[in-house]
C-alpha cells in the first residue's frame, strides 16, 4: 500500500485557519489531494492557495517479506504539484542504489513558492498482501 503523508483539515467550525504543510497523507497511484496552503475558511470555501498533489507513477520491487534476495529492491514514486496554474514533476524513492539522484525528500518549486516532499513509506511491504499500494508523502 502506497502511504501518502499529507493531511487534510476536517474541523467544522464556521472560520478557522488552515494549513495542511507537515501533515501526513496516503495516496494511490492516480489519486491526488488538495493541501490548504495559507488562509481562512469560511463555511465551506477556503480563501488562500491551494496545492494539487498527485501521484502520477507507483512502482515497488522492493524484495518481498520472508524472501532472500541478492537486491533489497526500491519502491520509487513519480509525483506533480500544482498551484496557480504552474506544475512541477518530480521523483521519490525509498531504498535501492544511493547513487541515484532520486531520494526520499526533495524540494520543489510552482507557483512561486518552494516546498520539501518527503516519502515517507510505501505500504503494503510485497509479499505481505494484495492491497492497492499506497505511498505516505508529508509536504512542508
Amino acid at each position: 500500500m502506497l502511504a501518502v503523508a499529507l493531511l487534510t483539515q476536517a474541523c467544522n467550525r464556521a472560520e478557522y485557519s488552515l494549513s495542511d504543510l507537515g501533515k501526513p497523507f496516503s495516496l494511490a497511484k492516480g489519486e491526488s489531494r488538495q493541501l490548504a496552503l495559507d488562509g481562512v475558511e469560511t463555511s465551506a470555501k477556503p480563501t488562500g492557495d491551494q496545492l494539487t498533489f498527485r501521484l502520477t507513477d507507483l512502482t515497488d520491487s522492493r524484495c518481498p517479506a520472508n524472501v532472500q534476495c541478492v537486491w533489497a529492491g526500491e519502491a520509487k514514486t513519480a509525483v506533480e504539484l500544482e498551484l496557480r496554474g504552474q506544475k512541477a514533476q518530480t521523483t521519490l524513492k525509498l531504498g535501492g542504489d544511493r547513487k541515484s539522484a532520486d531520494s526520499d525528500s526533495v524540494n520543489v518549486a510552482v507557483g512561486g513558492r518552494s516546498f520539501t516532499v518527503l516519502l515517507r513509506e510505501v505500504q503494503p511491504y510485497p509479499g505481505a498482501g494484495t492491497d492497492t499500494p499506497r505511498a505516505t508523502f508529508v509536504v512542508r
